[in-house]
């Protein structure tokens, strides 16, 4: 019959991970990301913020020069190597479709069972917000609201779409996220802290883990707060965390 393949062969050709990460600053998503399987396409959306991530996996010897494929995508986008702080709506735009079009071209032709890299998926999903909900933005502007949730689903089918994408390619994926701040119902500071990014990802990924470092001996472990494999490991923490260390901890 046509399109039907055997359960064995559907199991060996898809045991791909999307993966997502997040963490505070310096607590080293980026390098979790490298050690992912080479090759690496390193999508990165802030200037210069994997820089020191990638210096200390060469000499630390987690990668060689040739296994990492960097984009520095705002930077490609607007083509100057001077990066505005502050960008207006068709800088935005621009940024956001070329992206668009990078991660077609590495799904399309990057090698098999590499990963492609998103850093951050923070950053990413605030630019998908702007550019895809730019139009319902203006609309509710101009009733005096603001954005119902389910205004949101525009931003939402386009990482969706994204997503399954990538999915459906011979890639993994890993996407980092930055945390954020915890306030109580006073609107005062916290301790605790939160994934920052699109509120619909975690349920589309595989694995989502959030790195910290223990508070006595600043070792990092990771801690699985996602997972399609097994939702037993939910909660588990893993030490020494690498992207093949959480995969054997899950049972992948």
């Amino acid at each position: 019959m046509n399109n039907f393949e055997s359960l064995e062969s559907y199991l060996k050709n898809r045991r791909r991970i999307v993966m997502s990460v997040w963490a505070g600053t310096g607590v080293g998503k980026s390098y979790f990301a490298l050690t992912a399987p080479k090759p690496v396409y390193f999508l990165s959306l802030e200037p210069e913020g994997a820089y020191w991530s990638m210096q200390n996996a060469l000499e630390n010897e987690l990668i060689q020069p040739d296994d990492v494929k960097i984009n520095e995508v705002i930077r490609s986008a607007l083509g100057s190597n001077d990066v505005p702080l502050v960008r207006n709506l068709a800088d935005e735009v621009k940024i956001y479709r070329y992206m668009k079009g990078v991660i077609e071209d590495v799904v399309a032709e990057g090698e098999d069972n590499g990963t492609l890299v998103i850093d951050t998926g923070t950053t990413w999903n605030h630019m998908m917000q702007e550019v895809e909900m730019e139009e319902i933005n203006r609309k509710r502007k101009s009733q005096g609201r603001d954005l119902f949730p389910f205004d949101y689903r525009y931003a939402n089918k386009a990482m969706k779409s994204s997503l399954d994408a990538i999915r459906n390619s011979n890639l993994n994926c890993v996407i980092t996220h930055h945390g954020q701040t915890v306030y109580n119902a006073k609107g005062e500071k916290t301790q605790r802290s939160e994934y920052s990014g699109n509120n619909q990802l975690p349920q589309w990924v595989d694995v989502q883990i959030q790195l910290k470092y223990t508070a006595d001996t600043k070792e990092r472990f990771a801690v699985v707060e996602k997972c399609r494999v097994d939702i037993e490991k939910i909660g588990e923490e893993i030490d020494d965390p690498t992207f093949d260390n959480v995969l054997n901890a899950i049972g992948v």
